[in-house]
Formats: structure tokens, sequence, C-alpha cells
């Protein structure tokens, strides 16, 4: 399957502080036979020499490869950008860029851009754990282009800064290091599709019916969009329990509304840090 005529899908993640440990994280958990190549911009010390390759190698069971000059993407391959350098994707290829643009090497918006510009619908962009705000621009173009956003929890991120740069409206799921691997898997699978706007609207006026039938006002509790996330007031589902829920829809939306309490309170009483938000 490996080539770039078969590549119709990217999954690119960007990293700073606190990035390399919580790639390490992250690649573990990939499933082996991996559908599409990951590409990793990891803000480096330019003065130093780059073992990112060595460092998630070890942890990944995926083919770890540094890049060194323009190559075509293979599926199920994991690529690092050397220190010091810029990333961009181009007719499903990879180039190298030394030019200063006045931004951290690599820089995370301008992979997400180029990414966005070839692959569409087809990318998912991941934002880890980091300072500043590199990424956030980026993500906004893989939005505009249909691409799907996945954010680390900043309440499980070493430095949240990066993560939490992206508005609300830009992101799709926000997850833990330690269950991305799956969750990537299942969304380029097309296994998980985060609900989207009509979904959520769909919803709402489910709820405010319920409301005016029963005066029970469940909209207090229901996890719409991803607003709550920087005061960690919403309730979260793992994206299995959620693809779950969606498919007991069609026996009756008061049967999902029973399922999304129970796990709501088996999981509050489980664990004070939920795993996954999805919107």
């Amino acid at each position: 399957m490996n080539g770039e005529q078969s590549v119709t899908q990217l999954v690119t993640i960007g990293a700073s502080a606190g990035g390399v440990e919580t790639l390490a994280t992250l690649v573990a958990t990939l499933p082996a036979a991996f559908p599409a190549p990951i590409v990793v911009a990891q803000h480096l010390d330019p003065t130093r020499p780059s073992h990112l390759q060595e460092i998630l190698g070890r942890r990944c069971p995926l083919p770890v490869r540094t890049v060194t000059d323009r190559a075509p993407l293979e599926a199920g391959v994991l690529y690092v950008v050397p220190a010091n350098r810029h990333i961009v994707i181009s007719d499903h290829h990879l180039s190298i860029e030394d030019e200063d643009r006045g931004r951290p090497k690599p820089s995370i918006d301008l992979l997400f851009r180029t990414a966005a510009q070839v692959f569409g619908e087809g990318l998912i962009a991941v934002v880890l754990s980091g300072l500043g705000s590199d990424g956030a621009a980026g993500a906004r173009r893989v939005k505009e282009a249909g691409g799907t956003v996945v954010i680390q929890n900043p309440r499980t991120a070493p430095f949240p800064a990066m993560p939490k740069a992206l508005a609300p409206s830009m992101v799709d799921v926000v997850a833990d290091a330690d269950i991305m691997g799956p969750l990537l898997y299942d969304l380029l699978t097309g296994a998980y599709i985060p609900a989207g706007p009509q979904d959520d609207r769909q919803l709402r006026a489910f709820l405010a019916e319920v409301r005016d039938s029963s005066g029970v006002d469940f909209s207090l509790c229901w996890p719409f969009g991803t607003s709550e996330l920087a005061d960690g007031q919403r309730s979260r589902l793992n994206w299995r329990d959620s693809v779950s829920c969606a498919a007991s829809r069609a026996q009756g939306p008061a049967f999902c509304l029973l399922r999304f309490s129970m796990a709501s309170v088996t999981s509050a009483a489980a664990s004070p840090l939920p795993s996954v938000v999805t919107c």
C-alpha cells in the first residue's frame, strides 16, 4: 500500500516545549498497520544535533525517518524534521527549507498550511504541548480546507499554551497523548467521526423538548462544543463510547440520553481527569 500514488491522507503533528516526552508517549500507542504517513514538526534547539529519530524510533512501531531532502510520502512511515529547518508539503512530497521566515523552526503553521493545500479533508492536524501559539494559524487553514484538528488535553499537557491557543471552533477532538494512536487510526478509517454543528443543533432541540415535557434540563450537563474546555467544566466521553452512543440513536433519543447519563456518572466516579472531548 506504500507509495505516493496511494497516499490520500496525512497526519501532521506539531509540538514544542514538553513535546519530545509527549511524542514518545503518543507514538508508542500507534497501531503497526497505520494507514497514513505522519509528519512531526518538533521545535528543537538549533545549536544541537537532533536525536528525535532515535528517541521516537525506540517507542514507535512504525519506521521513523529524518527528512533530509525532497522525498515522497509513504503510508505507515513517521517523518521527523531536523533541527533549524522548515518542512513543507507539495505534490504529496516532503521538502526541507532552511530560509528564515521569522518564526520558530520547524514552523508548525507552515507545515499545517501546506499540508492542507494538498490533502484537504484527508488531513489530520495535531497540536501537542508547547509554549506560544505556533500551529493556531495553520489549524485554521486545516479547518477551512475540510480537515480535522486534534489538540492535546491542556489539563494533561506539560505546557498547555499551544493547544489552548486554538479557538474552540477550530478544534474537533481533545485527547490525552496516551490514547491518540488508536484515536488517529479510527479518525483515518472512519470508525470515529467527530460530531458536527448540525449534530449539536439537533441535540439542543431534543433536550429542549425533554425540558419542556419533563422539567429536567439536561443541557446544563451535556457536552456541547469545546467552549468550556479552558474552564475544565465539560463532561467527556471516551471516543469509543461516543461512537457507541451515536449508533444507539437508532434505538431512540431517550435511549442515547440514558446511555450518556450513565456513562457520565461512571466516568466521573472513575477519574477526575476525562480523557477525550469530542465536538
